[in-house]
């Protein structure tokens, strides 16, 4: 049933694909016919270009154009592409890296909504947003609640090492070799409430 019903939802993506892209086309046409070029832009051409949606990658042709700045595509800036990420797209890598490294965020996506973008792509997307975000979190008022307790924790355990990497090391064999070395971890995280039993509860998600 598992396979069924997912084999289904990339049947459902897939036209979903074969719909958005013509629209996609459409939409970017309507762009570079009203666009209008400053003096010292010149056309290049019209160039393939791949943009990675909802519903997977599609393949559309726009407008070039290069200037005094570089280049310049109408139809990026009008849609809002960030790279080459729709809009609907960039905001769910967003809020998927936002909450977990971008490996976990790449499956997470895959997972939940059937979205493949590899961990690269979202570091580029992410790295495309952050500076204009960074002006809006500046503006944001400071937290008023005090945190009450801040824990800081670490601990080491022994990790299995290839033979080479454990030259001139002490260990516990009985002939003083050495099997492993030691990783260190550490971790802060607050606490603003107990249990009903009066334990601390470190607040959810709040591990660094």
């Amino acid at each position: 049933m598992l396979d069924w019903e997912q084999h289904f939802r990339e049947a459902v993506l897939a036209v979903g694909r074969q719909l958005f892209g013509p629209m996609l086309q459409e939409r970017i046409d309507q762009i570079d016919a009203q666009f209008q070029p400053l003096p010292q832009q010149r056309r290049i051409g019209r160039r393939r270009f791949e943009v990675s949606t909802l519903f997977g990658d599609v393949t559309v042709e726009r407008d070039d154009y290069l200037g005094e700045d570089g280049g310049h595509c109408p139809a990026d800036a009008a849609l809002g592409l960030e790279g080459s990420a729709t809009p609907g797209l960039a905001r769910r890598i967003s809020r998927a890296a936002a909450q977990q490294p971008y490996g976990a965020a790449s499956r997470d996506l895959a997972e939940y909504g059937a979205i493949r973008v590899d961990e690269r792509q979202i570091h580029r997307v992410v790295q495309r947003i952050a500076p204009a975000v960074e002006p809006w979190l500046a503006s944001l008022p400071e937290s008023q609640q005090a945190v009450p307790v801040m824990y800081v924790s670490c601990d080491g355990t022994g990790t299995p090492m290839r033979q080479e990497e454990l030259t001139d090391r002490k260990g516990k064999q009985p002939d003083g070799s050495a099997q492993t070395r030691e990783v260190k971890l550490g971790a802060l995280f607050p606490q603003h409430r107990t249990d009903a039993e009066g334990h601390p509860v470190r607040d959810y998600e709040s591990t660094s």
